[in-house]
Protein backbone atom coordinates (compact mmCIF):
# COMPACT_ATOMS: atom_id res chain seq x y z
CA UNK A 1 0.00 0.00 0.00
CA UNK A 2 1.51 3.37 -0.74
CA UNK A 3 1.94 6.27 1.90
CA UNK A 4 -0.74 8.49 3.08
CA UNK A 5 -1.39 12.01 4.58
CA UNK A 6 -2.28 11.66 8.36
CA UNK A 7 -5.92 12.66 7.96
CA UNK A 8 -6.34 9.64 6.04
CA UNK A 9 -4.13 7.28 7.84
CA UNK A 10 -6.78 8.77 10.75
CA UNK A 11 -9.52 7.56 8.87
CA UNK A 12 -8.31 4.09 7.91
CA UNK A 13 -7.03 3.55 11.87
CA UNK A 14 -8.52 6.21 14.33
CA UNK A 15 -5.21 7.73 14.94
CA UNK A 16 -5.46 11.29 14.92
CA UNK A 17 -2.64 13.23 12.99
CA UNK A 18 -1.66 14.73 16.67
CA UNK A 19 -1.61 11.52 17.90
CA UNK A 20 0.90 10.58 15.07
CA UNK A 21 3.14 13.54 15.34
CA UNK A 22 3.33 12.91 19.06
CA UNK A 23 4.91 9.46 18.29
CA UNK A 24 7.26 11.32 15.90
CA UNK A 25 8.42 13.77 18.25
CA UNK A 26 9.00 10.90 21.23
CA UNK A 27 10.87 8.95 18.48
CA UNK A 28 8.15 5.66 18.62
CA UNK A 29 7.93 5.56 14.97
CA UNK A 30 10.81 5.68 12.25
CA UNK A 31 11.26 7.98 9.38
CA UNK A 32 11.59 6.21 6.11
CA UNK A 33 9.72 3.07 7.71
CA UNK A 34 6.34 3.77 9.32
CA UNK A 35 7.04 8.18 8.05
CA UNK A 36 7.96 9.78 5.26
CA UNK A 37 8.42 13.69 5.21
CA UNK A 38 7.63 14.85 1.46
CA UNK A 39 9.88 17.60 -0.62
CA UNK A 40 6.88 19.79 0.32
CA UNK A 41 7.09 19.29 4.28
CA UNK A 42 4.07 17.18 4.75
CA UNK A 43 4.08 13.72 6.24
CA UNK A 44 3.01 10.54 5.15
CA UNK A 45 2.42 7.32 6.72
CA UNK A 46 2.70 3.86 5.86
CA UNK A 47 -0.56 2.33 6.96
CA UNK A 48 1.49 -1.44 6.95
CA UNK A 49 3.86 -0.44 8.54
CA UNK A 50 2.66 1.54 11.06
CA UNK A 51 0.24 -1.30 11.50
CA UNK A 52 2.60 -4.21 11.85
CA UNK A 53 4.50 -1.06 14.57
CA UNK A 54 0.91 -1.38 16.50
CA UNK A 55 0.59 -5.29 16.58
CA UNK A 56 4.79 -5.39 18.10
CA UNK A 57 3.73 -3.10 20.40
CA UNK A 58 0.90 -4.93 21.42
CA UNK A 59 2.84 -8.03 21.80
CA UNK A 60 5.95 -6.35 23.86
CA UNK A 61 3.24 -5.29 26.25
CA UNK A 62 1.52 -8.17 26.78
CA UNK A 63 4.90 -9.59 27.26
CA UNK A 64 5.30 -6.93 29.90
CA UNK A 65 2.14 -7.72 31.95
CA UNK A 66 2.32 -11.78 31.60
CA UNK A 67 6.01 -12.20 33.26
CA UNK A 68 4.08 -10.04 36.39
CA UNK A 69 5.54 -6.14 35.36
CA UNK A 70 3.21 -4.12 36.82
CA UNK A 71 5.59 -0.62 37.51
CA UNK A 72 3.97 2.31 36.25
CA UNK A 73 6.15 4.35 33.59
CA UNK A 74 6.83 6.79 36.34
CA UNK A 75 7.71 3.97 38.84
CA UNK A 76 9.97 2.87 36.53
CA UNK A 77 11.70 6.42 36.23
CA UNK A 78 11.97 6.75 39.85
CA UNK A 79 10.00 9.75 39.59
CA UNK A 80 6.69 8.12 41.57
CA UNK A 81 5.40 10.16 44.98
CA UNK A 82 6.15 8.19 47.67
CA UNK A 83 3.65 5.97 48.88
CA UNK A 84 0.60 7.21 52.02
CA UNK A 85 0.98 6.03 54.46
Amino acid sequence: MLPVLLPKLEDMTGVTPDAFNGLIKRGLVKEGVHWFKAPNGRIFADPEAFAQWVKSSYTQAKRNTSTGCKATRAQKQGNSPPPLT
